[in-house]
């Protein structure tokens, strides 16, 4: 009995090894292929989820595929400086992994974060606000929230200011919401200057592959757009 066990139990480390070792192998492939394709300096991590892997790939199926970019590029004018990308439902048929046809890939649910510095950010906003007298900086604020400073010129002198901010995304677009009494110390003339010049829509990147930039999230070091695209065909880059 205990032979069998034992048995068992290598057989078990065998093709648990063999299942690890084609998701290794399946991993490499993809992010060789998006390295080549996308001119990226580094290859970007790949991680395939789920288990067993060889199911999967018998399947065609994929449960979760996140694909890690840390290399800078630029997508339709906006300087990123890393991405994510999260793919669940990825569907990729056997013989397609076997030729490394990877053109079109079905995907039920994926989500990208594309995340550029507060530099970046700044020239986005400044192309819209620049005209009305208004110099921005962004910064991380309270509870991972944006927070918003700079300088208005007015007739009376420039006019220094400092207000915590939301970043809202609506239909490609994005505004900047005021939060709370923010300006409240600021004299009439140039509280009114500051809420005119961000009354408006800031225009975003058109993403590829169908993603749609549904919100934004603020860390130390920049902002990034969350961009969600669900039962469509991905293009590798």
């Amino acid at each position: 009995m205990r032979r069998i066990f034992s048995v068992v139990a290598v057989l078990a480390v065998l093709v648990l090894a063999a299942d690890r070792g084609a998701a290794w192998a399946a991993e490499r492939v993809l992010s060789k292929q998006i390295e080549q394709r996308a001119e990226l300096t580094s290859a970007p991590g790949v991680d395939i989820g789920g288990f067993p892997f060889l199911t999967q790939v018998l399947q065609g199926r994929y449960t979760r595929v996140q694909v890690d970019v840390g290399d800078a590029f630029v997508v339709r004018g906006l300087r990123v400086d890393r991405s994510t990308g999260v793919a669940e439902g990825l569907r990729a048929p056997f013989q397609d992994l076997v030729n490394r046809d990877l053109d079109a890939l079905r995907v039920e649910d994926a989500t990208v974060e594309v995340h550029m510095p507060f530099k970046e950010f700044e020239r986005l906003v400044d192309d819209e606000v620049g005209a009305s007298g208004l110099e921005l900086r962004f910064s991380e604020g309270d509870e991972g929230r944006l927070a918003m400073a700079g300088e208005l010129a007015t007739p009376l002198g420039a006019v220094r200011l400092r207000a915590p901010v939301d970043a809202v995304v609506n239909d490609g677009a994005m505004r900047l919401k005021l939060r709370g009494n923010a300006l409240g110390r600021l004299p009439d003339a140039a509280r009114d200057l500051v809420e005119q010049g961000l009354d408006r829509s800031f225009a975003l990147p058109d993403l590829p592959m169908g993603f749609e930039v549904t919100s934004t999230e603020v860390d130390g070091t920049g902002v990034s757009l969350v961009a969600q695209s669900r039962n469509t065909r991905l293009t590798v880059p």
